[in-house]
């Protein structure tokens, strides 16, 4: 079995998942995970024989491949990522496996984009409720977002050797396409030796019917974005309640002895400064309801780290390394940190704070304190231009 030290580049995903995506109600993008940048479009699944993956899965034997790059960034900021984490599963799969051998054992999908939320780090892309609001202030709308609630492109997936499935959406509890896969698997080969996984927003409980289904799987992951607690919440995962979110989460933890919960949490310029009252919630709550974990990874795009003022960045190093010596949560955000790049300005991630501000008649500064508070220290010391008020 490989691993980093004589093949440094390998990815179990590269050659044992597949994630689909859906870009109209006929064609889908392809990647080897949720995390990788997509490929190209096509309308038919083969997994062993699509030629994008094929040249990806060539191309990983010699370097590290640029559709990858989140993981990269991540294991250079942590020393973990999704890459990494695939491999050690891999590994625990046994001696038995060849690990270059093209053989779908894991997959994940995205569901219908239909959400109930509209988190300031998403888009129109995942989200039909985003969708909507870009509608209302005249943006012109993609093919996707006419597709809600889409054709399956889960027909021709092999599941015959199938014994990982994860789903993000949209939200997964609010769409048909979990339910109705985990049937096929169940009709073609049983749910035995099955894990599955959820990314959910936790404002919405599962259905009996699909946590029938769940009982029948070797074990059931759901879990829960948070990105912050109580009013900082409400504003990132706007117009979710913290506390119907909280109780769900509880709530979840009763299902089934095989169903376990946790949370994540994606680290971003809007909740860096967060993540201390997130760890107390969860250190906190945890000493009364049995829950899975609570993870920590990164933010991309707009409100990616990288997208901060290095002065501002510089105000994190300072908050965060003197705790990274005494906590593996606060040691992981003070490497993402250290390893953002940065810029001479903030105006990337005010700008978009801004214009949900305008639209949703809010306040970021109210919501957020903990950031307006650092933004307000670079402020008071540095160029007005490149750091309006």
């Amino acid at each position: 079995m490989p691993h980093s030290q004589d093949d440094p580049y390998y990815c179990a995903l590269l050659h044992k998942g597949l994630y689909l995506e859906k870009t109209t109600s006929e064609d889908f993008a392809v990647a080897s995970c949720c995390a990788m940048h997509r490929g190209t479009r096509t309308s038919q699944i083969d997994f062993v024989n699509n030629a994008w993956l094929q040249e990806k899965r060539a191309l990983s034997r010699q370097e590290r491949i640029p559709e990858c790059k989140q993981c990269w960034d991540l294991e250079q900021a942590t020393g973990h990522s999704h890459r990494i984490g695939a491999n050690q599963w891999l590994d625990r799969m046994g001696d038995d496996i060849d690990p270059y051998a093209a053989e779908l054992l894991r997959f994940d999908y995205n569901v219908d984009i239909l959400c109930n939320a509209k988190c300031i780090q998403c888009s129109a892309w995942f989200s039909s409720l985003w969708a909507a609001e870009d509608q209302q202030h005249g943006i012109k709308q993609q093919p996707r977002y006419f597709n809600v609630i889409r054709k399956n492109t889960f027909d021709s997936v092999d599941v015959s050797k199938l014994v990982h499935v994860y789903f993000n959406g949209g939200e997964p509890f609010l769409s048909d396409q979990p339910e109705e896969f985990l049937t096929k698997i169940k009709d073609q080969k049983g749910l035995e030796t099955v894990t599955v996984d959820f990314s959910t927003n936790g404002s919405v409980m599962p259905r009996q019917s699909l946590i029938d289904l769940l009982k029948q799987c070797k074990r059931a992951s759901l879990v829960i974005s948070l990105d912050g607690v109580n009013g900082a919440f409400e504003y990132i995962r706007h117009p979710l309640v913290w506390a119907e979110v909280e109780a769900n989460a509880v709530r979840m933890t009763e299902l089934a002895d095989n169903i376990v919960i946790g949370f994540s949490n994606n680290i971003g310029v809007h909740n860096i400064d967060e993540a201390i009252n997130m760890k107390k919630w969860y250190d906190d709550i945890s000493r009364s309801v049995r829950f899975s974990g609570m993870a920590f990874l990164q933010t991309v795009q707009t409100l990616a780290l990288d997208n901060a003022s290095r002065a501002l960045l510089d105000l994190w190093k300072e908050k965060f390394m003197p705790m990274a010596q005494h906590d593996p949560v606060f040691r992981d955000i003070a490497g993402m940190v250290l390893n953002a790049r940065g810029r001479d300005d903030d105006h990337i991630w005010l700008d978009h704070l801004s214009m949900i501000d305008r639209r949703r008649d809010l306040d970021w500064r109210r919501a957020l304190p903990n950031l307006h508070d650092c933004y307000k220290k670079i402020q008071d010391h540095c160029d007005p231009v490149k750091y309006p008020r």
